[in-house]
């Protein structure tokens, strides 16, 4: 219920999108730069932790920055559970401390038949990159040569065995071609599709034979004309197998609704109480700093000398947005001839 003021309410057919369960389970969303294949995976990563407060969640992004998407650029948690797959020691080691984490994990769970554990779920994005940076790391366990070799062996055993275990994965990439993407066709017919854009219509493509591509991009297409005016932020086709807990076999080119993820406000409890009695706190202060005209959260995070990496951060943006509305409430109030 918490989501649905994210979503328009004109937008038509939002069953797949509103519905945690798709979200939470295993994925492959994959389509061209600019078709949403990020945004839609960092709101996956968002709604994976509204209905699992407790999951243990990896996410690996060979393009992670500053400026990414994950968490709506929450700096906190984006560091909590975002690794960059690079070529620099310090952070690909890191990475594979994760990766050996979370094989053994899953494999303890297995080994023990413990199906009660909380969630454990690895996102890769841009996984062609990924792979590249992974094939070159050799890797300590005898029963494989790199680091992707390990990944390609979880990803194929959570297909396998990890859904009842509370065990996933979700991958994005550019496209469902094995020879780029890496990953076996087999694997990735078991999971859910997000295809972004007309990332289907590209040449070469090989899907089952029960799927109408031609009518689904037709119907996909008749969803993009009508984009004008923007009626939703980008289109796809989306594939819902039947291990979800949706409609069984739903398959159906869909709008995308607007999104900003910028806009998403997501602490966890303690985190939330703590911000709360930091603002508490310090609001006169602030209110102070403000009326001065230090309106900006740069300039009142300078004067506080708040670093922008720390919680405290995040909770005086929490409060200056507050500042911001009430403001531009007043104001409105005076542009009304009303007396404020």
């Amino acid at each position: 219920d918490s989501l649905k003021n994210l979503i328009p309410p004109d937008t038509e057919d939002i069953s797949w999108f509103n519905n945690p369960n798709l979200w939470v389970e295993s994925k492959y969303i994959f389509g061209g730069k600019g078709s949403g294949k990020s945004m839609l995976m960092a709101y996956e990563a968002y709604v994976t932790l509204k209905a699992h407060p407790n999951a243990i969640l990896i996410i690996l992004d060979p393009h992670l920055s500053d400026d990414s998407e994950w968490f709506g650029g929450n700096a906190l948690l984006s560091k909590s559970y975002c690794f960059k797959v690079s070529r620099t020691k310090a952070l690909i080691n890191i990475v594979t401390d994760k990766i050996d984490f979370f094989y053994a994990e899953f494999h303890d769970r297995i080994e023990k038949g413990d199906r009660n554990r909380p969630l454990l779920k690895l996102m890769i994005d841009e996984i062609e990159a990924a792979f590249k940076q992974l094939a070159r790391v050799p890797c300590d366990d005898a029963d494989f040569n790199t680091y992707e070799d390990k990944v390609h062996d979880l990803i194929e055993s959570i297909q396998d065995e990890g859904r009842k275990f509370q065990v996933e994965v979700s991958l994005g990439s550019h496209t469902i071609k094995k020879g780029r993407s890496g990953v076996d066709s087999d694997t990735t017919q078991q999971m859910h599709w997000i295809a972004c854009g007309d990332v289907l219509s590209a040449p070469n493509i090989k899907l089952p034979g029960n799927i109408a591509v031609e009518k689904l991009e037709t119907s996909r297409q008749r969803i993009e004309d009508r984009c004008v005016p923007r009626k939703f932020a980008r289109t796809a086709i989306v594939k819902v197998n039947s291990t979800a807990r949706i409609k069984n076999g739903y398959i159906k080119a869909v709008g995308i609704p607007y999104l900003k993820l910028s806009d998403i406000r997501f602490v966890k409890e303690d985190e939330r109480d703590r911000e709360a009695e930091w603002i508490t706190q310090n609001a006169s202060k602030i209110d102070a700093l403000w009326a001065r005209g230090n309106q900006t959260l740069r300039k009142l995070s300078d004067e506080l000398a708040i670093n922008r990496e720390r919680w405290q951060y995040q909770a005086l943006t929490v409060y200056v947005n507050q500042l911001i509305k009430e403001s531009k409430g007043k104001k409105e109030k005076t542009e009304n001839g009303r007396t404020v």
